[in-house]
């Protein structure tokens, strides 16, 4: 049985090159999803510190300017 994801996540659908699947498929033993949502966050989490990092404090949206959008 999978193990439960530590934060909320949704289905979505993806194509992929049919070489990279199954070299993904060769290189991890864990399965191929949890490679791709791994890379994703990874990916995330250095697009949201650049972005950080390139603002100036004054153009930072405050919470409440992002939940309202």
């Amino acid at each position: 049985m999978p193990r439960a994801l530590e934060r909320e996540a949704r289905l979505v659908t993806v194509r992929l090159f049919d070489d990279d699947i199954e070299y993904l498929k060769l290189t991890y033993s864990r399965g191929y999803n949890i490679v791709v949502r791994s890379l994703v966050a990874r990916h995330v989490r250095k697009l949201k510190t650049k972005t950080v990092e390139n603002l100036d404090p004054s153009e930072r949206l405050s919470r409440e300017e992002l939940e309202n959008v």
